[in-house]
């Protein structure tokens, strides 16, 4: 025997247990282990047992930036990436491009190509082109002038005719007058008389007129007289008209005149260079109205002075 106890021999008996591995026997020879075999009177030098020293374990790795202690944090947790942003936006042009093509794209190539059809003309409904005013007087007058009627009103009328006489002319002229309505259109006959007289409709007076007339103002020292001339229709019944007419005899005979012209008397038989009219004189000097069927026209005049004036530029 060497000294040397072998691993497996133990005073213990029964079964052996595996438990930790034993501690390594490490035999180092020093002078000092030999000294003491000498003293013992060992005849060959015995090395000594010397267990190693228990192994340090080795320090863990640890980052400087890391906080003792915080193990969680052992791992910087990588940065978000911009990945998926890039696919939602793919996504959307993707989808935007799909709809491009099956509404625009896909009908443009699967329809065939149809003729656009040809633009009608614009219709010319609600165009109003005026009617001119042509005067009924053979030869020229002195002075012309023209009004424009927002309507027919009796007020309207005399408000514009007034205006008109305001800037007065010399004695014993006659001016021509235009009644025009808001469109610059010759206003009808049938609705100017009618708004003197308002018992007659302006259909039952265009059966025997033309719609065009001739409205004038004669000026003299009493005063601004208003007068008409209308055309009477070569298919108007005549005797008709005549019988009707005589209306005007019991109407306001004011409705003509600028001013009040007084109370006027019965109407009487008169004439106009042999061509007979009817007359009723009024309460103030130079009132007197005149009205009669000569050749062929109708005329309403409310100075006789006037009448006589108008006559001869109408071939009476």
């Amino acid at each position: 025997m060497n000294g040397f106890t072998s691993p497996n021999q133990s005073g213990q008996s029964g079964e052996q247990k595996f438990g930790a591995p034993p501690t390594p026997e490490v035999n180092i020879r020093t002078t000092e282990s030999d000294i003491k075999s000498i003293e013992r009177g060992e005849s060959m030098p015995v090395p000594e047992s010397v267990l190693p020293p228990e192994t340090e374990k080795e320090p863990s790795f640890r980052p400087e930036t890391q906080v003792p202690g915080d193990i969680t944090g052992m791992e910087e947790e990588p940065p978000k990436g911009k990945k998926p942003w890039l696919w939602i936006i793919l996504g959307i042009v993707i989808i935007g491009l799909g709809l491009l093509a099956y509404f625009v794209v896909f009908p443009l190539i699967s329809s065939p190509p149809t003729s656009s059809p040809t633009p009608s003309p614009s219709p010319t409904t609600g165009i109003i082109t005026p009617t001119p005013h042509n005067s009924l007087f053979l030869m020229p007058v002195p002075d012309e002038a023209e009004i424009n009627l927002e309507n027919f009103l009796f007020s309207t009328i005399t408000n514009n005719l007034q205006l008109i006489a305001a800037n007065r002319l010399p004695d014993n002229t006659i001016q021509e007058v235009a009644v025009l309505d808001a469109h610059e259109s010759q206003v009808p006959w049938s609705s100017y008389l009618s708004t003197f007289l308002p018992t007659l409709t302006p259909t039952q007076l265009e059966t025997w007129f033309e719609d065009d007339f001739t409205a004038f103002i004669f000026y003299d020292a009493k005063g601004a007289w208003p007068g008409y001339v209308a055309k009477i229709k070569n298919s108007a019944n005549i005797d008709t008209a005549k019988a009707t007419l005589t209306i005007l005899e019991t109407s306001d005979l004011s409705k003509f005149y600028l001013s009040p012209p007084g109370v006027f008397g019965q109407f009487k038989n008169g004439q106009i260079n042999g061509k007979a009219t009817r007359y009723a004189v009024g309460g103030i000097p130079g009132a007197a109205l005149n009205y009669g069927f000569v050749n062929s026209y109708f005329i309403v005049s409310t100075s006789y002075d006037g009448l006589r004036a108008a006559a001869p530029l109408l071939g009476i």
